[in-house]
């Protein structure tokens, strides 16, 4: 299992790709709106941050369209890799590959774009933070189930190995 942002690519993906799907002013103003609470939530960490960084998808996500999102995320994940992809990291990546080791990205990114990089590098399995859509097609900005960090990548880690393995 491969982490995205800052293991298999330098730095981050999240607020590039918020910028992507909608722009750099409307990030902005969601950030200078909720300033006070992401400086709370890089300093608390866990569930306060989890939270705020919610709140700062709901900010800028809710009302786009799945097929902006999907066509965004089509378009992101490639660039994105072009420019940060780890050398090194895509090296160890193959060579479980070619072992015939089953390879899985696991991330607190949205899965709409990091299951397009899975796709690009040849992963048997994505794990990321996915995002709710309403019943209109659109997205609310909301997860859809939690943040996929810490003990959450662990949890869903498992529940796919298990899925696999019953159905062997």
């Amino acid at each position: 299992a491969f982490d995205f942002d800052g293991t298999l690519t330098t730095g981050g993906s999240g607020l590039p790709f918020l910028v992507a799907v909608s722009d750099r002013r409307t990030v902005l103003d969601a950030i200078a709106a909720l300033w006070p609470r992401l400086l709370h939530g890089a300093l608390a960490g866990g569930s306060v941050a989890d939270r705020t960084k919610e709140d700062l998808f709901e900010r800028v996500l809710a009302g786009v369209s799945l097929d902006h999102l999907s066509s965004v995320s089509a378009q992101f994940a490639p660039a994105h890799l072009a420019r940060h992809l780890r050398d090194d990291v895509r090296s160890r990546f193959d060579w479980h590959r070619r072992r015939g080791d089953r390879v899985a990205i696991v991330s607190a990114s949205p899965e709409c774009y990091v299951q397009e990089v899975g796709v690009e590098l040849g992963a048997d399995a994505v794990i990321a933070t996915r995002l709710e859509v309403a019943l209109n097609g659109s997205l609310t900005g909301r997860y859809d189930g939690e943040n996929c960090r810490g003990e959450e990548k662990l949890r869903r880690l498992r529940q796919a190995e298990m899925a696999v393995t019953e159905g062997e």
